[in-house]
């Protein structure tokens, strides 16, 4: 009932009867009340019969449910909106912005290219099987994976533009005997690299290093074989290198001349020195056999394994060229289109011979690897790389060629 009062006196916008006792058999007293209020210090007190307005009560702003419905539903001017009222008219201003960003999001797919797009892009691509699968389920990373070009196809891209640009501003079939000289140039120097690196490489300069090991290993057990064979009463230099050349040549000469098909030494009666011309008696004969056997030992044959490995590999080592004329020349020709390759190229084979002249001393020397050998390192992938890129680029202009042919 106070509340119903108070909205009355205070000309609440949800207005409600103030009804009298209808149980009572007489008619219903009209409604009085006594309001006190206080006006900063100063009290006073209003009467009110249920009609007519008080202007001092009527500062006062009552809200509830029913004034709520009169905010809402009706248009009207308000004094007063209580806290939260303001929800509403937020919420219209955001269903109108969301209204407004579909609407162009709308306009944005009728006017993309999605309807047109799987009609450009190959069939077989790995684009066209995205296009024709695209649904609200597509994952948005599958899309920006085929959308974005990798280092490499942003190469190959500038490499197609860099193509035609020469196209456009030069004769294509001189252009094509330049790109093409130019590849064949590069594979020989991706070729020269490719064995430059194979001798140098960490594998392959053990390799020398190992042959070395197995043949001095062998050259120890064949200087115990020969110490066992042949006594130190005989000449001095017996059972070496250079005394079994001459034992090889006189074989050569025995089997193919003075006593073909007979075994050799020849050693039976009346066979001869090969080289006094003097008959060979029967202490002769057992020590020209023992020779025999000697050279033709086990020990002998893998030591001669061992040596010709060993004498091949350290042979390539001393007489590799890292650095050519042609290398140079074609490292100068190279740095007009590719100067960064051509400066890792420069600098990679003054490494790569620095590193080949310690091995080299080495060994010569006969003694380890050196502890501050120059680091190996690689340039030919690079190399191939840049060849094969060449390779592309000459299938562009012989493409576009026989287009505008």
């Amino acid at each position: 009932m106070k509340g119903m009062i108070l909205k009355s006196a205070c000309r609440a916008r949800g207005q409600e009867r103030i009804l009298g006792n209808v149980i009572a058999g007489s008619a219903p007293l009209k409604p009085a009340v006594a309001i006190k209020y206080k006006v900063e210090s100063v009290a006073d007190v209003r009467e009110w019969a249920g009609e007519g307005d008080d202007d001092f009560i009527a500062r006062v702003s009552v809200f509830d449910t029913q004034s709520a419905s009169v905010y809402l539903t009706e248009k009207t001017d308000v004094a007063f909106r209580p806290f939260g009222l303001d929800l509403f008219d937020k919420l219209v201003q955001a269903s109108k912005s969301i209204r407004v960003r579909l609407e162009a999001e709308q306009r944005a797919l009728a006017a993309s290219l999605l309807g047109t797009l799987p009609q450009e892009v190959p069939e077989t691509t790995a684009v066209a099987r995205l296009l024709k699968g695209l649904t609200s389920l597509t994952k948005h990373e599958s899309v920006s994976k085929l959308a974005t070009l990798s280092e490499e196809e942003g190469a190959r891209l500038e490499l197609v533009e860099r193509s035609l640009l020469d196209l456009q501003a030069n004769d294509p079939e001189k252009l094509l005997r330049q790109l093409r000289l130019q590849a064949t140039r590069t594979r020989s120097l991706a070729q020269h690299l490719g064995s430059v690196e194979a001798l140098l490489s960490d594998v392959g300069v053990d390799e020398v290093f190992a042959a070395r090991t197995e043949w001095l290993r062998k050259q120890e057990e064949a200087e115990r074989l020969r110490g066992a064979t042949i006594p130190d009463t005989l000449l001095a230099g017996t059972g070496s290198d250079a005394w079994k050349a001459m034992w090889r040549a006189a074989r050569t000469l025995s089997e193919g001349q003075a006593y073909p098909g007979q075994p050799f030494p020849a050693v039976d009666e009346g066979a001869r020195c090969l080289l006094c011309q003097q008959g060979i008696d029967h202490d002769a004969g057992h020590r020209l056999t023992q020779f025999e056997a000697f050279v033709v030992s086990t020990t002998e044959k893998e030591l001669a394994e061992r040596s010709s490995v060993f004498d091949g590999k350290r042979r390539e080592l001393l007489e590799l060229q890292v650095i050519t004329d042609a290398t140079t020349e074609f490292i100068k020709e190279l740095r007009i289109e590719h100067d960064d390759l051509a400066g890792a190229v420069d600098a990679a084979t003054v490494s790569l011979e620095a590193r080949r002249k310690a091995i080299a001393a080495a060994l010569e020397r006969g003694a380890p690897l050196p502890g501050d050998l120059q680091a190996f390192v690689t340039i030919q992938a690079q190399v191939t790389a840049a060849a094969v890129q060449m390779d592309e680029r000459i299938n562009v202009v012989v493409k576009f060629f026989r287009t505008v042919r």
